[in-house]
């Protein structure tokens, strides 16, 4: 019988890098014709100075045409006891870090909403199932 020892993925906090938001007119309750739209993409950064952490970089982009947009730029910030890159943490930074990250994200924009004034609904997402494999950010390098 094998034995192996479950990896450790530790959550080190949110940081919200930017947030935009612009109105174009104000939004009406009544009109229910309009939908809201949402998109969600997330990144992994794997820093070369510290092979045990890595960044989840999310976007998130809401709004309904014609009336609102709203984007947002989250950094997740982990911790792992093995290196972040090795196969056995793929599936976890692929899926796990992803959905730790997003009810923060979620909760953030939900405050920011209710805080906007008429113009722009209080907004709460639904819940989201992360699959698949995320992209790694590449920072774009200097030119100098």
């Amino acid at each position: 019988m094998e034995t192996r020892t479950q990896p450790i993925l530790q959550f080190e906090g949110v940081d919200i890098a930017e947030v935009k938001a612009s109105q174009q007119q104000p939004y009406n309750a009544k009109d229910e014709s309009k939908n809201l739209n949402f998109h969600v993409s997330s990144k992994v950064f794997y820093p070369e100075s510290n092979p045990l952490h890595f960044t989840i970089i999310t976007e998130l982009k809401v709004g309904i045409a014609g009336f609102f947009d709203i984007s947002l730029l989250a950094f997740g910030r982990f911790s792992t006891n093995q290196t972040a890159k090795s196969s056995t943490m793929k599936p976890f930074i692929d899926v796990n870090a992803p959905a730790i990250l997003f009810p923060y994200v979620r909760a953030f924009l939900s405050t920011l909403t209710s805080n906007m004034g008429t113009g722009i609904p209080p907004i709460l997402l639904p819940p989201q199932i992360f699959a698949g494999e995320l992209a790694e950010f590449e920072p774009k390098k200097s030119t100098e």
